[in-house]
């Protein structure tokens, strides 16, 4: 995705692409991602993948790591206060992030039921 991205494919939001976003006031975020993907993986195979409780955390956890990175670059590159890029670059989503840790969690439970009853 990064590689993609930092080769000039339109996979950013908005359709951005280039190397100019991999070093923006955003590009925590997009680091971020990796760190997230790492954790889901770790947690799933340490038993985060059956349960409604357990599944919600290995969706919710790492999306609350994403903010780590995200929220440094912000401050670093902007120059705001640790209260300014917070409130820009997570506070506005964390609603939408405990949604879908929600929503992957009822549909993984879910297939899992599916799967088991085959």
């Amino acid at each position: 995705y990064l590689a993609e991205g930092a080769m000039g494919l339109p996979v950013f939001s908005n359709g951005g692409a280039g190397l100019a976003y991999l070093m923006g006031p955003t590009s925590g975020f997009l680091f971020g991602f990796v760190g997230m993907a790492w954790l889901t993986g770790w947690l799933v195979e340490r038993g985060f993948d059956r349960g409604f409780g357990k599944l919600f955390m290995a969706a919710f956890v790492p999306a609350l790591l994403l903010f780590v990175p995200g929220v440094g670059m912000l401050k670093l590159i902007t120059g705001m206060g640790w209260q300014a890029a917070a409130m820009a670059g997570m506070v506005p989503f964390l609603v939408g992030a405990v949604v879908k840790a929600v929503i992957a969690a009822m549909a993984i439970k879910g297939g899992w039921s599916f799967l088991d009853r085959r």
